[in-house]
């Protein structure tokens, strides 16, 4: 398949994504996860200007042309695009200048090869943190325990643990240290994260074997 046509086409695009619902994200967010079905493949050189997509491989233009939906899924509009900042986090602009937005995304693949995005955005200066995990996968049972302290690796939800570790680490920065420096519990009515010990809330959902995390709340 090609990887060096340069037209997205709207109508062609819709017809390859399944749009997931996730019930009741928080109030002050907006989400859209995303499931590549088919392997079309169209530029979407305009929304990444710094990115030479040239060179991606098969799965990550797949991964971007799902961003891509998602976005304007949520936008309502596609003239909007990603530059990075030096950490490299996406900064969202709109019409040309920094958005009132920030934005978080996250991708990862089923055990059928597809493609699974997650994007979300919120009016606030700070930075937030998605992340979107399957259940059962092993690579996070592998690093659980050099990234999760015992209380955490107990009660089976080391996936929900990552997912809301990988989403703090985005939003409070790189060279935060996964299991010294940031801390998840469960209660009954809340998800609480600890980053170096500041507390803040966190969402996290699953819907058929997908996990999402989004916040601070």
């Amino acid at each position: 398949m090609s990887v060096v046509a340069f037209i997205l086409q709207k109508y062609d695009i819709f017809a390859y994504m399944e749009l997931l619902s996730f019930p009741n994200p928080p109030a002050s967010f907006e989400m859209a996860v995303v499931r590549y079905v088919e392997g079309y493949l169209e530029s979407i050189k305009q929304y990444f200007p710094e990115r030479n997509l040239m060179g991606f491989s098969e799965k990550r233009m797949e991964e971007h042309i799902g961003v891509v939906y998602a976005i304007s899924h949520l936008l309502s509009h596609e003239n909007w695009h990603l530059e990075h900042g030096g950490d490299g986090a996406p900064e969202l602009f709109e019409n040309a200048k920094r958005s009132k937005f920030s934005i978080s995304i996250s991708h990862c693949s089923s055990a059928q090869d597809e493609t699974l995005v997650a994007v979300c955005i919120s009016e606030t200066t700070r930075k937030i943190g998605v992340d979107i995990v399957l259940m059962g996968d092993e690579r996070i049972r592998r690093v659980a325990p050099r990234t999760m302290s015992e209380r955490e690796r107990v009660g089976g939800q080391l996936e929900k643990v990552w997912a809301v570790k990988e989403s703090m680490f985005k939003a409070f920065g790189l060279g935060l240290d996964f299991k010294n420096d940031l801390a998840v519990v469960f209660d009954e009515t809340e998800v609480c994260g600890t980053v170096r010990g500041e507390k803040s809330r966190w969402w996290v959902e699953e819907i058929g074997g997908v996990i999402v995390a989004l916040g601070p709340t």
